[in-house]
């Protein structure tokens, strides 16, 4: 089933948007452009995680997930389109979860 629509931030940033269903958040960020001597690199991200809302979620350090980040797309000869980089991430949940209704 289909979670209820979040934004994910760090600090001020907004580092994506996805869902949470229960504890399991997946998330998306917007593509990024990195300019680089040799060429541009458009790079995108998507996690999934566990996050510390209540007795019945799992995740000691209050966020434990995976990320992973792909090219998109690439001018940079010494990137190639498609790579992958995959990586586990743990982290206190210092933030809040706000209703659709909420003001």
């Amino acid at each position: 089933t289909e979670g209820a629509a979040v934004s994910v931030y760090i600090g001020d940033d907004l580092l994506g948007t996805g869902s949470l269903s229960g504890c399991d958040l997946r998330y998306t960020s917007p593509p990024w452009t990195e300019s680089r001597p040799s060429g541009d690199v458009r790079w995108q991200l998507s996690g999934e995680a566990v996050i510390a809302l209540g007795d019945a979620c799992k995740a000691e350090d209050g966020w434990v997930g995976t990320e992973e980040i792909e090219v998109i797309e690439t001018t940079d000869d010494d990137v190639p389109g498609g790579c992958r980089y995959r990586y586990d991430v743990t982290g206190s949940y210092g933030g809040f979860v706000e209703g659709s209704d909420a003001e």
